[in-house]
């Protein structure tokens, strides 16, 4: 029987009403049997972050100061949930447990980790599934880096393909047993690594959007969402700005060829948006992000154009620099960068003469093979042209499935516009 491996993010467990819907989702399909979930997320603005709770309790018992009052909101938060579940005093001794652990000098990770662990705990007694802890589950090697062999080893030893079981996301352990958080976000990256160690079919992400959206919706009012995407095609967006699936819980499904489903819990029935592999299924023109607060040089070069070109992005990489275009030509070169830093220092190191700076914004489109289409290129630039923006350069170089204009700060939201409609016309 093929498996499903379905995480529920914070709006999706965010109260007793969420979480009866994210019951009857698991249960409508047989196939969902290995659910990773949040700490519960907020659920107005009057709420707290549970993490940002959890932080502030184990920095007071760092301090050796009182932390059970700031405590409350997480005691009380979980009871509430169980009450609401008819399961009142369930957490009771899991939340003693907790303020116990604070209590006895646990590390940061250990501490901020338990908004999931109760969590999972609570849906697991909901949905009488098997709580499984990530901590036997995932292996982290550093702070930072996962033990993929070892993790993918402990999944398949511990999790059995024939029964159901509810996990926390966000955390894993080292081979010490010392708890490790992963940044914010991560229990994106746990869903996926579950997935990839159980062999799964298909990793489900469930959120409180119906699909990644083609365009900003910040600028765009109601952008379309994306059906289908490929994984390339999915990183291309994140190079040029987009707010997509955070990109490392992409690589352990790629690898193994798993699609991503992203879907939303409020709107089962939407279709949502797959990522897959495949690149044949997806739009020539799936979407447009961008990014501002960059900057734009243009500079005079001596010498060789490739000495000049590896010296400019070794020297920036030194520097911290994050170079978005490096083009050089015979006598001269530009370049597209986020830095906060002043350029001259960078090209007094190149021994280079800056002939002036400007404040820029990249906006681009991705989609299966966006940049060798010589149509919509013209349709863009002419877009452009029509709107009057201002272009101060053109990448199609980097990708086939991306390309990018460079513009004045001053013109990003235009230039997002203007590309989003062309983009609709191209479909």
């Amino acid at each position: 029987m093929s498996i499903i491996a379905a995480k529920f993010g914070g709006t999706s467990v965010a109260s007793a009403k969420q979480i009866e819907k994210i019951a009857a989702i698991i249960q409508k399909d047989s196939r969902r049997r290995a659910i990773v979930v949040s700490a519960p997320g907020k659920r107005g603005k009057e709420d707290e972050k549970l993490t940002d709770v959890l932080i502030d309790c184990y920095e007071l018992a760092a301090q050796n100061k009182a932390f059970a009052q700031r405590f409350t909101p997480v005691r009380e938060r979980f009871q509430a949930l169980a009450r609401d579940l008819c399961m009142n005093g369930l957490m009771d001794e899991w939340l003693n447990e907790t303020e116990e652990l604070i209590a006895s000098g646990a590390g940061r990770s250990a501490v901020v980790s338990r908004g999931e662990y109760l969590n999972a705990q609570l849906i697991a007694r909901y949905l009488n599934y098997e709580f499984v802890d990530a901590a036997q589950l995932i292996e982290f090697a550093d702070t930072r880096k996962v033990n993929l062999d070892k993790t993918d080893a402990r999944i398949a030893s511990r999790l059995n393909p024939n029964k159901h079981y509810v996990i926390p996301g966000f955390y894993g352990a080292r081979s010490t047993g010392e708890i490790q958080i992963f940044t914010r976000g991560g229990s994106d990256i746990s869903g996926a690594l579950i997935a990839r160690g159980i062999g799964a079919a298909k990793y489900e992400n469930w959120t409180d959007v119906p699909g990644l959206l083609s365009a900003d919706p910040r600028i765009i009012e109601n952008p379309a969402p994306i059906p289908e995407i490929s994984y390339r095609t999915l990183r291309e967006l994140a190079f040029l700005g987009a707010s997509v699936f955070h990109e490392e819980a992409v690589a352990p499904a790629a690898c193994r060829g798993i699609p991503i489903h992203i879907l939303s819990t409020d709107e089962p029935q939407q279709p949502g948006t797959l990522i897959s592999a495949e690149d044949g299924r997806e739009a020539l023109a799936a979407a447009t992000a961008g990014r501002g607060g960059l900057r734009w040089a243009e500079f005079k070069i001596s010498g060789s154009r490739r000495e000049a070109m590896a010296r400019t992005a070794k020297i920036a990489a030194e520097m911290g620099i994050s170079l978005f275009h490096l083009g050089l030509g015979s006598e001269t070169g530009q370049l597209l960068a986020a830095w906060e830093g002043n350029f001259n220092d960078l090209f007094r190191a190149l021994e280079l003469e800056l002939v002036s700076e400007t404040p820029a914004a990249l906006v681009g489109m991705a989609g299966r093979g966006t940049a060798r289409s010589a149509p919509l290129l013209a349709k863009v630039l002419s877009a452009a042209h029509k709107a009057a923006i201002p272009l101060l350069g053109l990448n199609t170089a980097y990708s086939q499935n991306s390309f990018f204009l460079v513009v004045t700060e001053d013109y990003y939201k235009k230039t997002t516009e203007v590309l989003y409609e062309a983009m609709r016309e191209a479909q």
